[in-house]
């Protein structure tokens, strides 16, 4: 995983969302995209799988989470 001093402003406020609401699968949601968007797909698919983790009927998260995987 990479470290969070080498995060984009976009990470950088998901991640912090994330701290603050660490059961809450709307800011992972958030972190995840970022980290896509970012092109880090491994540090991406830990947090895809955090975000079903918590909310297993998440669906659109269930395709990032696929798309991310391929």
């Amino acid at each position: 995983m990479a470290q969070p001093g080498n995060d984009t402003p976009a990470i950088g406020r998901a991640r912090a969302m994330v701290e603050r609401f660490p059961d809450n699968p709307v800011p992972r949601f958030s972190l995840a995209q970022a980290l896509q968007d970012a092109g880090r797909q491994d540090d991406a698919l830990v947090e895809w799988r955090a975000v079903v983790a918590l909310k297993d009927d998440y669906m659109l998260a269930w395709l990032r989470l696929a798309e991310c995987a391929m």
